[in-house]
């Protein structure tokens, strides 16, 4: 059981226990920037060299 079930409603108050908490309106963040399919392959990484280990050494394949 919740902490909350076993207080009385004086305790409530005093604690700060509210059952219909309203959460603040998020405010939407709009992207004005349109990005090119070459910067979203940079910004997600597509063209970077790759690595393989070969006999205990790292190998650019």
């Amino acid at each position: 059981m919740r902490v909350m079930d076993h207080l009385s409603s004086e305790q409530k108050k005093a604690l700060g226990f509210n059952r219909h908490k309203k959460k603040p309106p998020s405010k939407k963040i709009v992207h004005q920037e349109r990005l090119s399919a070459a910067e979203l392959e940079e910004l997600m990484g597509i063209n970077r060299d790759t690595y393989k280990r070969v006999r205990g050494k790292w190998r650019q394949r």
